[in-house]
């Protein structure tokens, strides 16, 4: 598992190989355009790869069970 810095770090490569191939295929694009289309392609990838990932599942305490 990927510390947190270690995501940013990933998604700071990410972001610039995205609008580094983005210009490169689309040199029409305005580049301001470009940038909104790399940060929905983020988003995007953020969601699935949430989504994708188990989430822990709690249980229930019993409050009675609990010593203080």
């Amino acid at each position: 598992m990927l510390s947190s810095i270690d995501m940013m770090i990933v998604a700071f490569y990410a972001t610039a190989l995205f609008a580094s191939a983005l210009k490169l295929l689309v040199l029409t694009l305005p580049f301001i355009e470009g940038v909104w289309l790399v940060f929905v392609l983020c988003l995007v990838i953020a969601v699935f790869w949430s989504l994708e990932k188990p989430h822990p599942q709690f249980s229930h305490i019993e409050p009675s069970g609990v010593s203080l």
